[in-house]
C-alpha cells in the first residue's frame, strides 16, 4: 500500500471490512535515496504516520525494504535497518535491488560501469543461495555483509521484531504474530 494515500479512517475501515495486515513499500530509511534514486513521492514522516495509523486501527503491519540501490552506502543502508527498527513492522522483509537488463536501473548503473554480474540466472532473486559477486550497485557492499547487518540489527529490535524476523534474515521462513 503506498503510505501517501492512506489517513486514520481509511485503517479503521479496513479493519471493519476484515483486513487483518497491511504491507508497506518503504524501500529506503534514506530521504535522499527515497527521493532522487527511487523516486517515491513520499517522505518518512508518511511512512510513520501510515505505520501508527494502521497499528492504531488493530491491523499487522509489514514493511519492504531494499539494499543496493545505485548511490547506495554504508550508512544509507544504515539508515534504512533503523528506520525499520523504528517503525517495528510485525514483519520485515529485506531485498536486494536487482538491476535487470532494460530497466531504467540498468541503464543508471551501467551508464557509471557500475554491474559486477551478467550471469542473471544466478542473481539473489533467481536462486536460493546468491552468487557472489551479485549484481548491485555498490562496490563496498556485498550481500553477506547485509545479511549479517539485517540479521544482527533486527534480533536486538525493539518490543520483539527480532524474534519474528530473525528467521526471514537467515533466509528461512517465519510468521508474523
Amino acid at each position: 500500500m503506498k503510505v501517501n494515500h492512506t489517513d486514520p479512517e481509511l485503517f479503521k475501515l479496513m479493519k471493519a471490512a476484515g483486513c487483518r495486515r497491511v504491507g508497506f513499500g518503504v524501500e529506503s530509511g534514506d530521504p535522499l535515496i527515497l527521493r532522487n534514486v527511487i523516486k517515491k513521492s513520499q517522505s518518512l514522516d508518511m511512512v510513520r504516520n501510515a505505520f501508527k495509523w494502521a497499528k492504531d486501527a488493530g491491523l499487522q503491519t509489514m514493511g519492504f525494504f531494499i539494499y543496493g540501490m545505485p548511490q547506495e552506502t554504508e550508512e544509507t543502508m544504515e539508515k534504512t535497518t533503523r528506520f525499520a527498527l523504528e517503525l517495528d513492522p510485525d514483519l520485515a522483509h529485506f531485498m536486494l535491488a536487482t538491476p535487470y537488463p532494460g530497466t531504467e536501473m540498468y541503464d543508471v548503473i551501467q551508464k557509471y560501469g557500475n554491474i559486477f554480474a551478467n550471469e542473471w540466472r544466478t542473481t539473489p532473486s533467481n536462486r536460493t543461495r546468491p552468487a557472489s559477486p551479485c549484481p548491485i550497485t555498490t562496490p563496498t557492499w556485498s550481500y553477506a555483509s547485509g545479511k549479517r547487518r539485517i540479521g544482527a540489527s533486527i534480533s536486538t529490535g525493539p518490543s520483539g521484531c527480532g524474534k519474528r524476523c530473525r528467521k526471514r534474515a537467515s533466509g528461512r521462513s517465519c510468521r508474523a504474530r
